[in-house]
Order: C-alpha cells, then structure tokens, then sequence
C-alpha cells in the first residue's frame, strides 16, 4: 500500500475527507437493479458513506476500501461498481470539481481496481 500510487495521492492532495456522509436524491433508474423498467421521473434517497474522497486543486478522487476475500478484480467490479456510480453521482452534486476517478482498493489483492465511469 505504502509503495503504491494510491498512498502517493493520498499524499499529494489537498484535502483528504474520510468517512464522508451523504444523502441525496438521484433518478430511480439510475439505483434501479432492473434497468429496464420505466421509473419516469420517480427519485430514491441514496445514502452512503465514502470511504475517501481526495480533493486536489482542479479535481476530485473516490477510493472505496474493500476487505473481501477470494474475489478477482472484475468480481470487485461487478460486485461494487453499481454503488460507487451512486456514490458519484452524490459527490458531483456537492462540489464544484469534476471527479476524476473511481477506484476500489482490495486490500486482499492489494491494489486498486479502477472503476470505469458510467456511458450515457
């Protein structure tokens, strides 16, 4: 971890929030499981905690810590990507910065695990 690129960032950024609550209203559909149905214009309360949400200068970074065990990468993926797209669709209403990234970091892999944003 300590000789890795997360904890250099971690490092070099300009405000480090941990732990960082949030509640916010977003589309149904985008917290829907069956992606098909039609929500209209039906919102959901997402709340959440984020791990940590680095803060530099011009953008913003959200890392999620994962303990689990016996899971590859694109088991993270699938497992976790639905909730860290929730997480940033949260983090971009409150600030005025463009999130940059979205990683996941396994400390049973020990690395991260990038998250591709959403395609619209």
């Amino acid at each position: 971890f300590f000789a890795g690129s997360l904890f250099a960032r971690l490092q070099s950024a300009q405000r480090i929030l941990r732990e960082d609550e949030f509640i916010t209203a977003q589309p149904a559909a985008r917290a829907a499981v069956d992606k098909a149905a039609d929500y209209g214009t039906a919102q959901v309360l997402v709340q959440g905690v984020a791990d940590v949400i680095l803060e530099f200068e011009d953008h913003l970074e959200l890392v999620d810590y994962k303990t689990d065990r016996h899971k590859t990468p694109e088991q993270f993926l699938a497992a976790y990507r639905p909730q860290l797209l929730l997480y940033a669709a949260a983090i971009r209403r409150r600030f005025a910065k463009p999130l940059t990234k979205m990683t996941l970091y396994s400390f049973s892999l020990g690395r991260e695990i990038d998250v591709p944003p959403e395609t619209e």
